[in-house]
């Protein structure tokens, strides 16, 4: 008995080794019985079924690559990280910043005209989309996307407008040449910046013959209500910067010649001014690490720390020449610094400060990465950071914009200078990393006479 298939016989392998005869249902044993013709039949077709599926199984098998046992021990990350199997996160992140750059084009969103200055700063409202920039004629202007039009903040053109950006978010924004215009200023601009809790836009000029100024105008679009501040006993303003939130409530710091101000106010009150930290150099550059810590970046090298809550501060590191700009990095504890003498570096809070000696001032503080940077006595460049891309902007003294990596310093990208028509060369004063209406991030930067971005 080799278990062959007989007409009308059941072979029973497994257990008896033994033919059996099928009857017909009716003569067949109870329902419950495996002889019956429909039992058998369905053992057969599960039979069937596990084989096909035992099969599949097996070539699965044959196909895959088995990692080893040993492998896959936590133990074997460090080895995968020797072999080269798996980049270590730092890595991995700029990997990521590498890919993000890469892609970058370069295109002008505003209109050059020959009647026009050159743009120092700029800001975008990001809820009416409106392009607000200062130029070197003292002149503060507006303009407006080209799928928008100039929206009524005060009335229904709020909903239509937002309808016009969403139906519109398929193509990149450009803008109008035709602009509104603020009436002057008194002296050149040194900031411009819309804030961030109530779209507030703040404008500081440096001063001159005349007094600087602090100028806020609720509505970019040129519409609101504007207030001017002329601070006592200040010849010079160098930045100003919003806060993050209005927890506790909306703060407005502001770096002068000889002291940090502030314009502060709740829902229920006005702007009202303080002066809540003599310095002993200039504040030229200003960034938030939190609602309410506030980063200061000197003349004299050095960064102070203040806090909005204790009003206390402290000097926290030291920079090897005069602070520009200052930027928060990944993490509260983290600053991108720019300088002069071409000084671009990662500085941290937590790295150990050398003493002062008794000869001389406290030696300048370790930079956790330095950038390949040119800035030798140029005062005012653009800079800004985005931590989740891990990216850093920056423009240099040769009219580039230049693409570093966050994580290792690398210079990713560089786009050249943008020459004048009469063959100047432009520097590049303001650089930000600006969100669209589809929430994709894009640089934009100032340089002459235009408002360039580069986008993916």
């Amino acid at each position: 008995m080799d278990g062959r298939n007989i007409p009308g016989f059941y072979y029973e392998d497994q257990e008896r080794k033994k033919y059996f005869r099928i009857l017909p249902n009716h003569h067949a044993p109870p329902s419950g019985s495996k002889y019956a013709k429909e039992n058998i039949k369905k053992r057969a077709e599960e039979s069937k079924k596990r084989k096909l599926s035992e099969a599949f199984a097996n070539q699965k098998r044959q196909q895959q690559v088995q990692q080893s046992i040993v492998l896959q021990s936590p133990i074997a990350r460090s080895l995968e990280r020797e072999l080269g199997r798996r980049g270590h996160h730092s890595q991995r992140k700029h990997d990521w910043a590498k890919a993000s750059a890469h892609g970058l084009q370069s295109r002008a969103v505003t209109d050059e005209n020959d009647d026009d200055s050159e743009i120092l700063h700029f800001d975008v409202d990001p809820v009416t989309r409106s392009l607000v920039v200062g130029r070197t004629n003292d002149r503060i202007e507006s303009m407006f996307p080209k799928y928008n039009k100039y929206p009524d903040l005060t009335g229904s053109d709020v909903l239509e407008s937002n309808e016009r950006l969403t139906s519109s978010v398929n193509s990149p924004p450009s803008y109008y040449c035709h602009t509104k215009r603020i009436y002057p200023l008194n002296s050149r601009i040194s900031s411009m910046n819309v804030s961030p809790v109530s779209g507030t836009l703040v404008t500081t000029t440096m001063g001159s013959s005349r007094p600087p100024i602090i100028h806020l105008t609720t509505h970019t679009d040129l519409t609101g209500i504007s207030e001017l501040y002329a601070p006592h006993d200040i010849t010079t303003i160098w930045t100003s910067a919003p806060s993050p939130s209005a927890a506790p409530s909306e703060t407005i710091a502001v770096g002068t010649s000889n002291a940090l101000l502030t314009l502060t106010r709740t829902s229920s009150t006005g702007w009202t001014t303080a002066k809540p930290l003599g310095l002993p150099s200039d504040a030229q550059a200003l960034t938030w690490l939190s609602p309410t810590t506030l980063a200061l970046g000197l003349r004299n090298a050095s960064i102070h720390l203040w806090d909005a809550r204790s009003r206390g501060h402290r000097l926290c590191l030291v920079n090897r020449s005069a602070v520009t700009a200052l930027r928060r990095a990944d993490d509260a504890t983290r600053l991108v610094v720019a300088g002069l003498r071409s000084e671009l570096a990662l500085l941290d809070l937590r790295m150990p400060r050398a003493e002062p000696t008794a000869r001389g001032p406290r030696p300048p503080s370790l930079p956790v990465l330095a950038f390949d940077y040119a800035n030798e006595a140029n005062a005012a460049l653009g800079l800004d950071v985005q931590p989740e891309l891990g990216l850093v902007a920056a423009g240099d003294e040769n009219g580039a914009v230049r693409v570093y990596s966050l994580r290792t310093g690398e210079t990713l990208r560089e786009f050249a200078a943008q020459g004048g028509r009469d063959g100047e060369r432009f520097r590049s004063h303001c650089v930000r990393f600006v969100e669209d209406e589809r929430g994709e991030m894009r640089i934009m930067a100032a340089l002459g006479k235009t408002v360039m971005e580069f986008a993916w």
